[in-house]
Parts: C-alpha cells; sequence; structure tokens
C-alpha cells in the first residue's frame, strides 16, 4: 500500500497540473475567439481521441509493466505542455495549436489510466484494493474542486504562461515518483505473468478484440461494463443539466459555490471509502449506492430552490466514490493480471463513449423535450407542473428528476439479472 500511496500522489499533483492547464485553455480560446462552439471542442477532444487509441493502449499496457507505461505516458504529456509554453513564449499560439495538444494528450491519457487500473492490482493486497481505489476517486475529486479555484486565482494575478509552467513541473513530479520505485519491486509472480503475456504471437487485430471477447464470454462482467455505462452516461447528463438548472432559480456566483458544494461531496465520499473497505458483496454495494444516486436527484430537481439543488448534488457525489471504487474492485479481482490491459481498455472505451453520449443528449432533450412541456401552456404545466413548478428551468428539472427514476429503474433491472448479482462468483 505504501508503494500505491507513492504512484498515486505523484498521479494526484499531476492530475490538479493538467486540470489547471485545461481550465486555463478553455478560458484562453473562449476569450480569443468569443465562441462558445469552438471551446466546446475541447472537452470532445478530452476523450474522442483516447477512445479510439484503447484497444491499443491494452495491447501496450499488457506487454510492458504499469510503470514504463506511466513513466512514458507522463513524459509524452509533458513534453506537449512544453511544446504549447514554446508557442506561447514566441507568442504564435492557434487555437488548432491547443486542439492538437489536446488531442495528443487524449491519446497519452489513455495509456495513463489503462496501466494506472492495473498498478492496484500489482502493488496492493486484495483486502485494500477498495480503498486503493477510492483513493484514485478522491483524487479526482481534489483536481475537480481545486484545479479552477487555483486556476482562476493565478490568472487573476499573471497569466497562461505561469500556469503551463506549473502544469510542467506537476509532470517531473509525478514522473519522480515512478521513478524512485524501482522495477524490481514488482513481485516477482506478477512480473512473471506480464512477461508471459508479451509472447503472444497472434496478429494485432486478434490482440484487439480479445479484450472485448473476454468480456463477452464472462455474463456477469458484460452486464457490469453495461450498467457502468448507464452510470457515465448519467454522468454526463448531469454535468450538462446543472449549470441551466441552477441559472434558472439563480445567480452565477450561487452556480460557484453549488458546483464546489457537489466537489465537496464527492470529496468526503472518496475520503469516507477510504477508511471503509466497502462491502463484504461489492456489488450489492453498487446496487445500494445507484439506488441513492437516484433518490438524491429526486430531491435535487423537485422544487425551485437552491437548497434542494446544493443537497441534491452533494448527495448524488457523496456515494458516487463508493460506486466506482467497488466496481473498480471487481474487475481487478476478476480478470487475471496478464489480460487486464486489454480488459480494461475495453472498458475504458465504452465509459467514454457513454460520457459525450450525456453531453449531446443532455442539450438536446431538455432544449427540444422537457422544457416545452412545463412552459406556462405546455402538456404538463397543469399536472406535474403543480409538483415542480413551470417555466424556465423547470423542464431542465423534469429532466433530472427522470434521470433519477430512469437510475433507478435500471439499478432494479440490473440487480433482478442473476448474471450480475453473482458477477463476484469464482465459478
Amino acid at each position: 500500500m505504501q508503494r500505491f500511496l507513492i504512484i498515486w500522489f505523484g498521479q494526484l499533483i499531476s492530475t490538479t497540473g493538467s486540470g489547471l492547464t485545461s481550465f486555463a485553455l478553455g478560458i484562453w480560446i473562449y476569450q480569443n475567439t468569443g465562441s462558445t462552439a469552438l471551446f466546446a471542442i475541447v472537452p470532445t477532444l478530452i476523450y474522442l481521441p483516447g477512445i479510439l487509441i484503447s484497444p491499443f493502449a491494452g495491447i501496450i499496457v499488457d506487454r510492458l509493466q504499469f510503470r514504463t507505461c506511466m513513466i512514458l505516458s507522463d513524459f509524452g504529456s509533458g513534453l506537449v505542455i512544453v511544446l504549447l509554453a514554446v508557442f506561447l513564449l514566441y507568442e504564435n499560439l492557434q487555437v488548432w495549436q491547443v486542439y492538437i495538444a489536446v488531442s495528443v494528450s487524449s491519446l497519452f491519457s489513455a495509456f495513463q489510466w489503462t496501466a494506472y487500473s492495473t498498478a492496484a492490482t500489482q502493488l496492493v493486497p486484495p483486502v485494500n484494493l477498495t480503498q486503493a481505489n477510492a483513493l484514485v476517486e478522491m483524487a479526482k475529486a481534489t483536481a475537480k474542486i481545486f484545479a479552477p479555484l487555483i486556476a482562476g486565482l493565478i490568472l487573476t494575478v499573471t497569466s497562461l504562461q505561469s500556469i503551463i509552467f506549473i502544469n510542467i513541473c506537476t509532470f517531473l513530479f509525478s514522473l519522480f515518483t515512478l521513478l524512485i520505485i524501482p522495477a524490481s519491486i514488482i513481485p516477482a509472480k506478477i512480473t512473471k505473468v506480464v512477461a508471459d503475456g508479451s509472447n503472444n504471437k497472434t496478429r494485432l487485430s486478434n490482440e484487439i478484440t480479445r479484450g472485448f471477447n473476454y468480456i463477452t464470454e464472462d455474463p456477469g462482467l458484460l452486464r457490469l461494463m453495461i450498467f457502468s455505462g448507464f452510470i457515465f452516461f448519467t454522468l454526463g447528463l448531469l454535468e450538462v443539466l446543472f449549470t441551466p438548472l441552477v441559472l434558472s432559480i439563480g445567480s452565477a456566483n450561487e452556480l460557484g459555490k453549488i458546483l464546489s458544494i457537489g466537489g465537496c461531496g464527492w470529496l468526503v465520499g472518496s475520503l469516507i471509502a477510504t477508511i471503509w473497505k466497502g462491502p463484504v458483496k461489492r456489488i450489492n454495494g453498487v446496487f445500494l449506492f445507484s439506488l441513492l444516486q437516484g433518490l438524491w436527484l429526486l430531491l435535487g430537481g423537485l422544487k425551485p430552490s437552491i437548497f434542494n439543488v446544493g443537497i441534491g448534488i452533494f448527495g448524488y457525489l457523496l456515494v458516487y466514490p463508493f460506486i466506482a471504487s467497488c466496481i473498480q474492485t471487481i474487475w481487478q479481482t476478476k480478470v487475471p493480471l496478464n489480460m487486464q490491459g486489454r480488459v480494461f481498455s475495453t472498458r475504458l472505451m465504452f465509459e467514454w463513449l457513454a460520457l459525450p453520449l450525456g453531453y449531446l443528449l443532455a442539450g438536446l432533450l431538455a432544449d427540444i423535450v422537457f422544457e416545452p412541456l412545463l412552459m406556462p401552456n405546455g402538456c404538463l404545466a397543469n399536472s406535474i407542473g403543480k409538483i415542480i413548478g413551470i417555466g424556465h428551468g423547470r423542464g431542465v428539472a423534469l429532466l433530472i428528476i427522470t434521470t433519477g427514476f430512469f437510475i433507478i429503474c435500471i439499478t432494479a433491472l440490473a440487480y433482478m439479472n442473476n448474471a450480475l448479482r453473482q458477477v463476484e462468483s469464482n465459478d
């Protein structure tokens, strides 16, 4: 666990540094173009290239030690940031260069997160896996909370160059934490398994499909991946919906407070999950906390109240780390180490596809379907409108409530599936 904590701390610092740069580059693009559409391309490019390269990333991770893959990924991402710094230094930075930089960083991230997912399996005792995965969630929450705050503060007193310099330093720190852990500390048995996996001489096309085939041959894992996809899909929906919901009843300042409250819920949940080792049967924890997520969303959208929305987003993100850490632990304990790279990259590709799909559908559903329903003359104004209110933003609230019901129903259906309930079985 101590070895893993060293790597984890390096990744925490690196992730926060990357968050600083992503936030600042988004502001830079919007300030220099004034275009929301051009700004919106950035989050798309954060995911899309990584999705495309994920199958190849899994093959490489299975052939190399996780430490080697993470070192190369950190080095590559750091080099991209250095190139951006050079363009800025000579005042020649263009929007298309930022797009290329974000895309290349996404490619390295696919390798990074796939290798990082296998690190805990190799370094942490099985009894502590859920705690280790909760720590990963805590690092994500910390970056999500503090990166925008720190970046905003830095930009008020200095420039984008300073943030990029800080990010370069965070990459160097992450590399240092990986380099001080020698490859020899990886247990001999595990090192041998990884080496054995690298002797596979099958064609590349077969290698790419092996991870997918492994999942489809295990009904429990296949259903778990689909269920995880629904979780990421709803997360994508809500990331888009909470902003217009809050702005329909409050100010931009209140929006900032609400988003910070949500981030604090994620952080608190992660801290609790690192102390608690999780339920004996982790899939039951997934079902329980997913139901709680749905209930929190019902509360968040029920009334046009900043307090209700704040409680809803806090509760939703409070239980998210428990779901994520339990699911990750199930995958780590079920999949053999020599297959984890390919299997985890397939899973990563599926989850990353679900997230932008949620981004896309959220706006379409809200603007075209749900908002018109709860306008003063809308079809539901005299029925559901009497309960949750009518007017601007209440259609978004109805979509959030519907998402809560959707989560509850999907969780109930998942629980009734015997293959998923028994996913942790060794049979």
